[in-house]
């Protein structure tokens, strides 16, 4: 949770000298942080340093302590949710994912479009040996893997890593998704017509979506759409008719009529109608 207040830097040294207590070097630094550092410094960390891209969840009835306010009407995309956050406020981070060089992605990308898909699952398992499991880094290669399984068609370890991050998030506190593992997870299940099952994750991962206020973001949409699929599949039609439905009333709140995505929604309503 957000707080406004000078404890928070307090907390976040105490936090940092815990985690580098045998480094001499990083506890140096820490001190000169804790003695020297304003807000109005902020931007200077900014210089010479990489990219990093937060993403915030906050459950808005419970942020009593600083003012958030909704600013999508002033906006350029007012379709899109924005939310202007009070000045000094704090965030605890509860996850973290590195993401690697780009020269690697490039390279990995490369063999990928060569077919060369046994070069790039040796390049990723022996990155998994460099990390440990309780890096972050550790569940990002398992994703990677577990794509280029998918796009091999070996089912068996795509479940088998998509799996792996799945349990990993939802056993962290507060418990997380990522729509990649479960994507992954579902098209293996949905490949054995395993409906049922497919349900069940999508149903979990659209309760986490209303647990932080994600209801109007794409994958909601995506989930609907996938879910009710499902639906068609078991030949539960009302059930399917009325996801689908909801599916594309979120999406015309992103896409143009003559967009792809509300085509395709029209015609999954059409073919339950035929059903």
């Amino acid at each position: 949770m957000p707080y406004n207040d000078i404890h928070g830097k307090f907390d976040l040294i105490n936090k940092l000298r815990e985690i580098y207590h045998n480094n001499n070097k990083q506890l140096i630094l820490i001190k000169e942080f804790e003695e020297n550092y304003r807000s109005e410094d902020a931007i200077k960390c900014t210089i010479n340093k990489k990219s990093v891209l937060f993403e915030i969840e906050c459950d808005l009835a419970m942020s009593n302590s600083i003012i958030l306010a909704p600013i999508n009407h002033f906006s350029a995309h007012p379709d899109e949710e924005e939310i202007l956050i009070d000045i000094g406020a704090v965030f605890k981070i509860l996850f973290i994912i590195y993401a690697y060089t780009n020269v690697s992605l490039l390279w990995e990308d490369l063999l990928r479009q060569m077919g060369q898909y046994d070069k790039v699952l040796e390049y990723f398992t022996k990155l998994l040996k460099i990390f440990n499991e309780t890096e972050n880094n550790y569940l990002e290669i398992h994703l990677y893997l577990g794509d280029i399984y998918l796009e091999k068609g070996d089912y068996d370890e795509v479940y088998k890593y998509h799996f792996y991050v799945y349990e990993a998030l939802i056993k962290m506190d507060p418990p997380r998704f990522s729509y990649r593992s479960v994507n992954g997870l579902c098209t293996v299940l949905r490949f054995r017509c395993l409906y049922d099952k497919v349900i069940k994750y999508l149903i979990c991962y659209i309760k986490y979506l209303d647990k932080i206020n994600s209801r109007k973001c794409c994958a909601y949409a995506t989930c609907l759409t996938n879910m009710e699929n499902c639906y068609y599949g078991l030949s539960k039609y009302d059930d399917a008719l009325n996801s689908y439905e909801k599916a594309q009333n979120l999406l015309k709140s992103y896409y143009s009529t003559d967009h792809f995505e509300i085509g395709r929604s029209l015609d999954n309503i059409d073919n339950v109608y035929r059903a």
